[in-house]
């Protein structure tokens, strides 16, 4: 019996083909109780939890959620009894259930890049096969997806623990907030005075480092917060702060943002922290108001910055806010967008920068979300899923196919004037990312990490042999010829990237799983939010959907999945007002953004090497045997996604054949290391 096994299978259809995979769901028959009705579900995995109102019935057939020792946590299937729970596997060594034939179903589709483009809603077709049909079987309860038959399910390892497993999507309502059922987009009215975006190349960008931290200092001495920039208010950036300028400064800050009429105010709050994420911390608030209004939450998130007390804290938060500019995109977007755009967002309430230490606040709606573990019903939110950890969604194409189709539609806005007239004016063009050089010696490095250490990163079937480098081996040859390449051409490549104005747009930088919101209908689709705009921008929208996708742990199924991902784009885009986009000249592109995203891909063992965790030594790594394993999981601020992005790149090198694309693509663009003028 093997626990969530999956399989893929090709069938030929005439000259195309589309890709399915089954999931197979551990299945147990209850065998033991026969004389006592049953056998006996406790609340936890603990022999002394509670005991649940009424027995599993005898010939029950429920599905393993998780085994620990001779407990077996499991959701009903056919039978009486509680719904969830856990059981002993057997007593005094007399079972009580046995291992029962898993259950099949079909689960993920892919048509290939010449077939017609996906229409949300509408019934398509493919040579004959109803891929709406085979879209609603993939949503049916059928299991649990995981990457390779043969990969087990990771172990805890040295006090360090691997994902716990999610709630499930449920038909009927578990009586938590419909989040999901009602999204009215309706923008909000923006002073001209706030209706820009944060200055960041004209008064943050590149500013000296000894600067920031003599400014920071200052700060820090003051004991007060920042003067902001939007709204001229001294906010606080603190735990402390946020809890001892209270009601009367969310008060001043409700009324400067427009957010809380001048006639109400806040009267008290109490600040709670909240531990999550890895670019600022968080806390929640629960607020009061004088009068008491449907429209104003109560309950609020919070998010301010890291300390920047010591040396090394001051680069990082340097870093940060004046070379990755993180945190002013995700205000301006809050403060300007959010209330407008196409797909749910928290509600906004505040947001501020201070230019000279790029010091930031941002507070919205805390929203109804489950614990991790906890089941969700129709239009009800369910738990934020974790970082490169896919392999626990139990349809994880339909995640990505739901973000996809939410920025689609946000980039098509943005062109077509919904979200306000000439409104990609407002935001900053798309600029050239920063060169990268030393590549050469970056790929030597790289090379040495995938065969000789971290050959639980990517399988030989990629890469060749593990061990040492095989100088005969194409991936080899092929990197190192082709990367330096694309290094010496990278500005041509970007400049490429940026000519066609359709192709460029609002852009979600960090649309990755972990930084978005999910529910289902009442059929169960998918549907997507975001709660995190980090690095919003204008760019152009096939690079912006390599750098999503790339945070998958499951790379097998991003190499199978991405045409159909980026054919929905397509068809969402013009569905909801965009121009008509090419699919063969947004696949070039995509391409084109893997090439250069390789650039920084071969520079990643290094820095995982600077978390500093004990594991990341190349002796660590050698003693970890799978991507899922818990030292990878638990990387410090959640860099256990720069393990799937290194993942990614490796795989789409082999499976895509990226060095004859970009020998193709050269040959046609390219004299020497300059782009050719556009014929």
């Amino acid at each position: 019996r093997v626990s969530a096994q999956h399989q893929w299978l090709v069938a030929s259809l005439s000259s195309k083909s589309i890709r399915l995979f089954t999931l197979s769901m551990a299945l147990w028959r209850v065998v033991g109780g026969a004389d006592k009705g049953g056998i006996v579900v406790r609340a936890g995995r603990e022999l002394k939890s509670e005991e649940r109102g009424s027995r599993l019935s005898t010939g029950a057939l429920v599905e393993e959620l998780e085994v620990v020792s001779d407990r077996l946590h499991y959701r009903l299937k056919q039978g009486t009894g509680p719904a969830k729970g856990w059981v002993s596997l057997r007593v005094s060594g007399k079972a009580l259930l046995e291992a029962a034939e898993a259950a099949v179903g079909l689960a993920v589709t892919m048509t290939t890049a010449n077939s017609p483009p996906l229409a949300t809603g509408k019934v398509q077709s493919f040579n004959g096969v109803d891929l709406d049909d085979l879209r609603r079987r993939a949503d049916s309860d059928s299991g649990r997806y995981t990457q390779g038959c043969l990969d087990p399910e990771p172990e805890a390892w040295d006090g360090l623990k691997p994902p716990p497993s999610r709630g499930m999507f449920v038909r009927d309502s578990t009586g938590r907030p419909q989040a999901g059922k009602i999204w009215n987009p309706q923008l909000a009215c923006v002073p001209d005075k706030v209706r820009a975006t944060t200055p960041f190349e004209e008064h943050m960008k590149g500013k000296p480092v000894n600067s920031y931290h003599s400014d920071m200092n200052a700060l820090i001495e003051t004991g007060e917060g920042p003067v902001g920039h939007w709204y001229g208010l001294k906010f606080p950036y603190t735990l402390d702060l946020i809890d001892r300028y209270g009601a009367a400064f969310l008060t001043r800050a409700f009324h400067a943002a427009g957010t809380l009429c001048k006639s109400n105010s806040v009267t008290k709050i109490s600040v709670m922290p909240f531990v999550g994420g890895s670019m600022s911390l968080k806390c929640f608030l629960t607020v009061e108001y004088a009068q008491a209004d449907d429209s104003l939450h109560t309950e609020l998130f919070v998010k301010y910055p890291f300390p920047a007390g010591t040396p090394h804290e001051q680069k990082e938060r340097w870093v940060s806010r004046f070379v990755m500019n993180n945190d002013g995109p995700e205000i301006d977007f809050a403060r300007i967008l959010s209330s407008g755009a196409p797909m749910k967002c928290p509600k906004y309430y505040f947001g501020d920068i201070c230019l000279k230490t790029g010091t930031a606040l941002l507070i919205t709606e805390k929203l109804p979300l489950p614990g991790g573990s906890d089941d969700f019903g129709p239009y009800e939110l369910e738990a934020i899923p974790y970082k490169s950890v896919d392999y626990l969604l139990d349809i994880p194409d339909r995640y990505y196919e739901a973000m996809t189709r939410s920025i689609a539609r946000l980039a098509a806005w943005g062109k077509c004037g919904r979200l306000g007239r000439d409104i990609e004016d407002v935001f900053p063009p798309p600029t050239t990312p920063p060169l990268f050089m030393g590549t050469a010696k970056r790929v030597e490095n790289f090379l040495e990490f995938l065969f000789k250490c971290g050959s639980c990163c990517v399988p030989e079937e990629i890469i060749g042999k593990h061990g040492q480098v095989n100088e005969s081996e194409w991936f080899v040859q092929t990197l190192r010829q082709v990367l330096p390449e694309v290094e010496r051409a990278q500005a041509a490549v970007s400049e490429y990237l940026l000519r066609d104005k359709d192709y460029i747009g609002f852009t979600h930088q960090n649309m990755n799983t972990d930084n978005a919101m999910f529910w289902r209908d009442e059929d169960g689709h998918v549907c997507a939010g975001f709660i995190d705009w980090g690095r919003f921008k204008r760019d152009n929208f096939a690079r912006a959907l390599s750098t999503g996708y790339m945070c998958s742990d499951l790379c097998e199924l991003v190499q199978h999945s991405d045409e159909l991902w980026i054919q929905s784009f397509i068809s969402s885009f013009v569905d909801a007002g965009g121009p008509r986009l090419r699919f063969e000249t947004f696949w070039e592109h995509y391409m084109l953004a893997w090439l250069l995203q390789g650039l920084a891909a071969v520079d990643l063992p290094r820095q995982l090497w600077l978390t500093q965790s004990p594991y990341m030594t190349p002796d660590g790594w050698q003693k970890i045997p799978s991507y899922k394993d818990p030292r990878v999981f638990r990387l410090p601020n959640y860099n256990n996604g720069m393990v799937a992005i290194l993942r990614n790149f490796v795989y789409y090198w082999k499976c895509r054949d990226l060095p004859s694309f970009w020998q193709r693509w050269k040959a046609a663009n390219m004299d020497g290391h300059k782009l050719r003028p556009r014929s």
